[in-house]
């Protein structure tokens, strides 16, 4: 049996088109599944199981303000290659 680029057969044998994000893949995942555990939909899915627990840390307001003032302040950086030498 061949299957085509971005699909995946399920363990009823049946090919379903699946998603190539990352966030989509995540919603297939079924935490009530009594059929398929939790770690099964995730090799179906070609995700890491890890992933559906990972929530991205987020900057404080603190941070993000000093790191404008950073940035604001700073020197201009200059490149060698982009000085422009005057005869």
């Amino acid at each position: 049996m061949k299957k085509s680029d971005g699909s995946k057969w399920s363990l009823t044998g049946s090919k379903k088109k699946l998603p190539d994000d990352l966030h989509q893949k995540r919603q297939y995942v079924d935490r009530d599944n009594s059929n398929l555990s939790i770690s099964q939909q995730c090799h179906l899915l070609e995700i890491q199981r890890t992933g559906l627990y990972y929530e991205p840390s987020t900057e404080s307001e603190i941070n993000l303000w000093l790191m404008k003032e950073i940035d604001y302040n700073a020197p201009p950086k200059s490149d060698n290659k982009n000085v422009i030498l005057s005869s």
